[in-house]
């Protein structure tokens, strides 16, 4: 499978790198072939002129460039040939197409997803681009079908790598303009109007930049992200662990004397700090209000999560239904999942496609 993939790569990389350079290869080709045509003339006057030596140089120079030109041209027809049956191999990699396999009158509000180790991979893992095509094949699917719901991101992310994320997997102008949550439900992010909106007040701002002074000055060796209302902290190194992370976070705010005032959670890879009464829950519960109109069904009793780390914990604990990765998970979050759920609600897939099978249960549809 890594060798495949590896050629695959390679075949893209060779195919755009020869997309880019293939007009400026017909040029030279063709300057060539015009400039051994030119010499040649230039041989033939210079015959007749009486210089038969000089001639006779610059007509082979001439033959010589007329000659090789039309061979590169052809040669170069065949790449373009190649290249694109290479292309069109390419593009049927990448095509997924989602069919309907069981109609389903009781679908899901919208499928709520989190992002690292459930869309990508867990610890910044290499996204495999055939499994995320399947994904965005989803999204192009409820653009045409809008009675499907909606895949809705719930994340600790800022809004940079969420709206590109949006744009990879094809939500933009999706028919509803459902916020994603970011930054652990601090702030929404609008993929199609590309507006981002805070949902904390100025005094929580406050506090949270008290704790990220706090955190900062004691944690020096620790990496920060550059998130605006929420504080990520990752670990200093590959010795020091998640839980260890997230004990020294709790123990420099509590010093403080503002860990009251605040929540510490954790992911994969990283420790969050957000203030208190604001998470991924509330920044879903705020994602309910976008729905037009009156909205008596509205509600977290018809939303599909899909979790995995201890931030997604009050998110299992409120909807309809919810699913997690048989790897990469939380024990708490599965063990939660296993009791309010049961275990065939963990799912034993690799990430993105661990995503494609939850829609595909709850939706009775078959992405290809």
């Amino acid at each position: 499978m890594t060798r495949a993939r590896s050629g695959v790569q390679h075949a893209v990389a060779r195919y755009s790198r020869e997309q880019v350079n293939g007009e400026s290869t017909v040029l030279r080709d063709l300057l060539i072939l015009v400039s051994g045509l030119a010499l040649v003339l230039v041989a033939s006057n210079q015959v007749l002129a009486g210089t038969g030596s000089a001639a006779s140089a610059l007509a082979a120079i001439g033959f010589a460039m007329a000659g090789y030109a039309p061979i590169r041209l052809v040669l170069h027809s065949a790449e373009i040939v190649r290249d694109r049956r290479t292309g069109r191999s390419i593009d049927r990699l990448f095509q997924s197409a989602v069919r309907i396999v069981e109609p389903n009158l009781d679908l899901p509000l919208f499928i709520a997803a989190d992002i690292e180790g459930c869309i990508t991979p867990a610890n910044r893992g290499e996204v495999d681009l055939r499994r995320f095509q399947r994904l965005r094949g989803y999204s192009e699917f409820v653009k045409r079908n809008p009675e499907y719901p909606q895949l809705v991101i719930f994340s600790g992310r800022s809004q940079g790598y969420v709206e590109l994320l949006a744009q990879a997997l094809g939500m933009l102008n999706s028919p509803l303009d459902l916020p994603f949550v970011i930054e652990n439900g601090s702030a929404l992010y609008l993929p199609t109007s590309k507006r981002t909106v805070s949902l904390l007040t100025p005094h929580q701002l406050h506090t949270l930049q008290q704790a990220r002074t706090h955190v900062m000055s004691s944690l020096t060796e620790n990496e920060f992200e550059p998130k605006y209302q929420m504080v990520t902290v990752n670990p200093k190194d590959e010795h020091q662990t998640i839980d260890e992370l997230r004990d020294a976070v709790n123990d420099v705010l509590r010093a403080a004397g503002i860990l009251d005032d605040l929540v510490v959670t954790s992911t994969a890879s990283a420790v969050d700090v957000t203030v208190r009464g604001v998470d991924k829950l509330s920044g879903l519960q705020e994602v309910l209000k976008y729905y037009p109109g009156d909205k008596p069904h509205v509600d977290l009793g018809r939303v599909v999560a899909i979790a995995d780390h201890l931030s997604d914990r009050r998110i299992v604990q409120n909807v309809g239904s919810a699913y997690c990765p048989a790897e990469s998970v939380h024990p708490e979050i599965r063990e939660l999942v296993v009791n309010r759920f049961g275990s065939d609600h963990v799912i034993n897939a690799p990430c993105t496609d661990f995503v494609s099978m939850v829609i595909e249960r709850e939706c009775g549809v078959r992405i290809v």
